[in-house]
């Protein structure tokens, strides 16, 4: 699926996959960024998506879809580094090679 969103947008796929990788260990149940204030993780999933970034890119490109679900998240973020939105992913994104 992450490989079809990827060719999709005009992405590398081997690169879509190891920036999935390197945020989560394709781990649909991945969290991140803790925040003590909070008491909770703020990056949630396969694409460490925080809630607010996937509502507002969601608005932005008019994608239906749902936080927490991988399938979501991977057409989404797909879509936004299609269209040079990478900097969310800023760490992982330099690591693979996504970003340079």
């Amino acid at each position: 699926f992450a490989y079809q969103k990827a060719v999709e947008n005009n992405i590398s796929p081997e690169k879509f996959l190891l920036l999935m990788t390197c945020e989560s260990q394709l781990q649909i149940n991945a969290k991140g960024d803790w925040n003590d204030e909070q008491k909770k993780y703020l990056s949630l999933g396969i694409l460490q998506f925080q809630k607010p970034t996937f509502n507002s890119y969601s608005k932005k490109y008019n994608f239906i879809g749902q936080h927490l679900n991988p399938y979501s998240q991977i057409s989404l973020a797909a879509l936004m580094i299609g269209r040079g939105e990478i900097k969310n992913w800023w760490n992982c994104a330099t690591r693979t090679g996504l970003l340079k």
